[in-house]
């Protein structure tokens, strides 16, 4: 395969990171850790801020002294501020940090969560003793978030690893969230680690109920699980919006051969985003989508990752789940039934919100999405990237349409 390289970047050694650079970089990694690189290491995720930082996530395959030759993870990152406790190495123009998964420098807990003695330990501090429990990594994003699957005798739970920072403010929310609305219970948290026990809830994702033909729940259904979220005002902060100027910057410089649509995609949703601040602000998700629910039969039983919980607009979380199932039909084989969900929803939606706002808000959702097959570094990701970002075009056509049906009612 091809590396992936993004364009120059004066501030980003993107070479080094994405380019055919990475596999001396690594392989000097290793070696001071007393292993040997076997192969060229692949590289699988990025998190890239034009003019700042790049991190990517590789897998590789290392040959140790003891016999072992283990297939692992291993994380470089270039940024102007480079986690304590990682391997840095320094050629002279650029400075990277390396570290193998999962001794993360910024998510101190995630050796922890990973290690089966360890966690009999931190179980136990938490007041549930168990005798064995095996866990498994289900999600990773370098320096940010994991979150690991634990199986014991009669239990199963979540491990969610944030920076230690963090946690009790998680903690908090999933204790807010869901004494009001099915989201799963907080088991108690360790602030040293940053990890915070989270209840298993049963239940299929929407995305995998619509891919298996299964019942998905009802536009009045997701609208009444919103009205249940509680008032979020003992949480400190408001929640953070997201920036369409900066995602569209992400997209020119990873394939700026789209920069001028991107460019009049974001000048157009930048002016109908003023519209927003007429909106009333209500209890958020703040990411809802196919992903983040579970159903059982149409019912909801259970609402995922409220990292994002706060203080927003409605409207917003309405196109954060139309805009995920837009963009989920172009690649499902299930494209019919899921463009029929999503329709469903957005009729309905559309009785509830400003249906002009609503379309420019899935306009900005679509566009924001626009760089994810770049992130996971997808086979043919600057065809995919065109594809959301023509997406997020017809969004917008569709906004101009009904804002001109409107003004001739």
């Amino acid at each position: 395969m091809a590396p992936f390289v993004v364009p120059a970047d004066p501030a980003v050694p993107t070479d080094t990171l994405l380019g055919s650079g990475s596999t001396e970089l690594l392989a000097a990694a290793v070696a001071a850790g007393g292993g040997e690189l076997r192969g060229r290491p692949m590289a699988r995720q990025t998190t890239y801020e034009p003019g700042r930082s790049l991190t990517v996530r590789y897998d590789a395959t290392i040959a140790w002294p003891d016999g072992r030759v283990a297939s692992e993870m291993l994380v470089a990152e270039s940024s102007r501020h480079l986690p304590a406790g990682a391997l840095v190495l320094d050629d002279g123009t650029a400075r990277i940090a390396v570290w193998r998964v999962p001794a993360d420098p910024r998510l101190t807990g995630l050796a922890a969560a990973l290690d089966p003695d360890r966690l009999r330990h931190l179980f136990a501090d938490l007041g549930a003793p168990v005798v064995q429990a095996t866990p498994r990594l289900r999600a990773y994003r370098p320096g940010r978030r994991a979150v690991v699957e634990v199986i014991a005798p009669g239990a199963r739970m979540f491990l969610k690893v944030v920076r230690p920072e963090r946690a009790e403010a998680l903690h908090r929310r999933h204790q807010l969230v869901s004494a009001a609305a099915p989201v799963p219970r907080s088991l108690g948290w360790a602030p040293e680690l940053g990890i915070v026990a989270l209840q298993a809830v049963g239940g299929q994702t929407v995305r995998r109920a619509l891919e298996t033909g299964r019942p998905a729940p009802s536009a009045g259904t997701l609208l009444a699980l919103l009205d249940d979220l509680p008032d979020p005002a003992e949480l400190a902060g408001p929640r953070r919006e997201a920036s369409t100027a900066r995602f569209a910057a992400l997209i020119v410089a990873v394939a700026p051969e789209l920069g001028d649509r991107v460019g009049a995609l974001a000048a157009r949703l930048a002016e109908a985003e003023t519209a927003l601040e007429d909106e009333a602000l209500v209890p958020v998700h703040g990411d809802l989508h196919e992903a983040q629910i579970l159903t059982d039969g149409g019912r909801v039983t259970g609402l995922l990752d409220v990292d994002t919980f706060g203080v927003g607009h409605r409207v917003d979380d309405l196109a954060t789940m139309i805009g995920h199932l837009s963009t989920l039909a172009l690649v499902s084989p299930r494209r019919k039934a899921i463009e029929r969900y999503g329709a469903s929803l957005l009729d309905a939606f559309d009785r509830t919100v400003d249906p002009v706002l609503l379309r420019h808000s899935i306009a900005a959702v679509v566009l924001g999405m626009a760089s994810g097959p770049f992130r996971v570094l997808e086979a043919g990701w600057r065809q995919a990237t065109a594809r959301r970002v023509l997406l997020a075009e017809r969004w917008l056509a569709s906004a101009n349409r009904v804002e001109r049906q409107l003004a001739t009612t």
